[in-house]
């Protein structure tokens, strides 16, 4: 408990300094962490908004749309390359860290973020892709409750960094829990990748940021995920009444002209 508050508030630290607009009320968490941390969840607030991380296992459906229900909490492995899986919970020190494939680490390993307030994923960016065409599955949920949703399987580029995955409306909007999953080319039947290769794929990856912004609930931004807690606006103007910028104009006219006639 003592690890997940500390790193809460180094975080919290970082979120200010990291700040990019992907709209009105967008925020960019970046994973990178010194020194490495080893967590059973992480829980850390941006602006009034709580996200909770949390590292399992899963089994990926047999086509897009279907249902995942992670199984076999892992920790979680932070370090200055980024965020990845355990390959069991409690166990430390951390063994293969990264967000895993393989089955004797804990694979297929995925990484969940729950939101108390319903988000819109803007991006997320990987590090250490190891190989290259890393079969990544994207999965959503509208309540933060299992199961997910698998929304689409993504195949990243060479790495074995800065490889980003512009998401957005429709299909990761309003959604309440958003999940990173690394399955393998074995048990990913759909990724073009995995057909063209026939073949064993160790993927492995870490994730290095993630931008989400604040839903509108009736067009209205409830919670500006831009903002920490003490980043509070200053007063807004407070405005003069109808026809006083008038009066005020012809009391200044008339005291020129007083002036003039003496």
């Amino acid at each position: 408990m003592g690890l997940t508050m500390k790193l809460g508030s180094l975080l919290a630290a970082a979120i200010a300094g990291v700040m990019l607009p992907m709209g009105a009320s967008a925020a960019t968490v970046g994973f990178a962490t010194t020194p490495p941390q080893q967590l059973s969840e992480w829980s850390f607030n941006v602006g009034s908004i709580t996200v909770t991380v949390k590292g399992y296992s899963y089994t990926r459906p047999a086509q897009i749309g279907g249902s995942v229900t992670p199984f076999d909490q892992a920790d979680l492995d932070l370090n200055n390359q980024g965020l990845g899986v355990c390959d069991d919970l409690n166990t430390k020190p951390c063994k293969n860290g990264m967000l895993d494939a393989i089955p004797a680490n804990g694979g297929p390993e995925v990484v969940v973020f729950s939101f108390s307030s319903a988000v819109t994923i803007g991006k997320v960016k990987f590090n250490q892709n190891d190989n290259g065409g890393d079969d990544v599955d994207l999965m959503t949920s509208l309540s933060t409750s299992f199961p997910l949703t698998l929304v689409e399987t993504r195949a990243t580029g060479a790495g074995p960094q800065n490889d980003t995955f512009t998401l957005g409306a429709p299909d990761y909007a309003g959604v309440s829990m958003f999940a990173v999953g690394i399955a393998g080319h074995p048990q990913n039947p759909l990724s073009a990748v995995s057909k063209q290769n026939g073949q064993a794929n160790s993927d492995q990856l870490r994730l290095e940021s993630l931008v989400f912004e604040c839903v509108a609930i009736q067009g209205v931004i409830k919670a500006d995920c831009n903002k920490d807690d003490g980043d509070v606006p200053g007063p807004e103007p407070v405005p003069l009444p109808a026809g006083l910028p008038l009066l005020a104009t012809a009391l200044g006219l008339g005291a020129l002209l007083r002036r003039r006639k003496s």
